[in-house]
């Protein structure tokens, strides 16, 4: 806006590459968050559910935004309170670890949920690894204090007959 007027000449190739560099680093800094599934039926067991579970903890500790899904078949249809229970126990067990995005809803045979990872989660993770190292050592004092000497072994040659 000077006046008179005021023009820079540039390499413009050199000016290209530094913008482009510019927009490496500002995308090596953010964190693209993945959208992660997890697939449940409504008859799913105890024992597959906590495996699922640990895998949603886990998509939600490393920052991933988890979709829960609960895909319904022929008669079960009749049955859609069990998915509802089924994705409140979701997100009942993951607790602090993740809030809900979107309520669980119906489309088509489906019933899903979105979960994101919660705001606090560098707090909680800190707040993790301390309770670890408290439990590691912990555990380590305990060994130390049941650790009996083990009784030596007699180097014990057998006959041929007793073999």
């Amino acid at each position: 806006m000077a006046k008179p007027p005021v023009c820079r000449i540039l390499n413009y190739g050199k000016y290209r590459f530094q913008q482009q560099k510019r927009e490496h680093e500002a995308r090596k800094k953010q964190k693209v968050q993945e959208v992660k599934e997890i697939k449940m039926r409504p008859k799913t067991d105890v024992h597959d559910f906590d495996f699922k579970l640990k895998a949603i903890l886990s998509f939600l500790k490393d920052g991933d935004k988890v979709k829960v899904s609960v895909f319904f078949r022929g008669r079960e249809m009749a049955f859609l309170d069990r998915g509802k229970d089924l994705l409140a126990r979701v997100v009942h067990d993951v607790g602090e670890w993740g809030t809900v995005d979107t309520e669980p809803k119906m489309e088509g045979a489906h019933m899903r949920m979105m979960l994101s990872p919660a705001a606090n989660l560098k707090q909680l993770l800190k707040k993790e690894q301390e309770s670890r190292v408290v439990v590691s050592e912990q555990e380590v004092a305990q060994k130390e204090k049941k650790a009996p000497t083990a009784p030596k072994k007699k180097n014990v040659i057998f006959d041929a007959d007793q073999i």
